[in-house]
């Protein structure tokens, strides 16, 4: 077979694959994610009325006055995700996109939102 038809159908075959697994929009939260996560160290309870907590179930993104069901989750890469949900809070009911990085030890979720990052600690439970 010739060099030149080799490379094209090398170059085809790479185009028609499948995208990679990043790529892909899922409707559920990695579990690497999810877990209960504040803005301080302390307090992390369960119960504690921190304005920062954060809670990511499988399917639920819940915010201290709001909270919803996930419509998709994009894996961006390995450390990196980007959340679209339908929340409601405070009288209100709407469509919210938050991307968030986690750290390579798994204890610090920064939500990516703002150009002033946010992290947030994971609790232990």
């Amino acid at each position: 077979m010739p060099r030149a038809l080799s490379l094209a159908l090398l170059a085809a075959a790479l185009c028609a694959a499948a995208p990679p697994a990043f790529a892909r929009p899922a409707a559920t939260i990695p579990a690497p994610f999810r877990g209960i996560w504040n803005g301080t160290v302390l307090p992390c309870s369960p119960s504690a009325s921190d304005d920062t907590r954060l809670e990511l179930t499988a399917r639920r993104v819940n915010f201290y006055e709001s909270g919803g069901t996930v419509s998709r989750v994009t894996r961006v890469d390995a450390r990196t995700i980007r959340i679209v949900g339908r929340l409601s809070g405070e009288g209100e009911t709407f469509t919210a996109r938050y991307p968030f990085r986690l750290s390579a030890d798994g204890r610090q979720l920064t939500d990516i939102t703002q150009p002033e990052h946010f992290v947030r600690h994971r609790c232990r439970g």
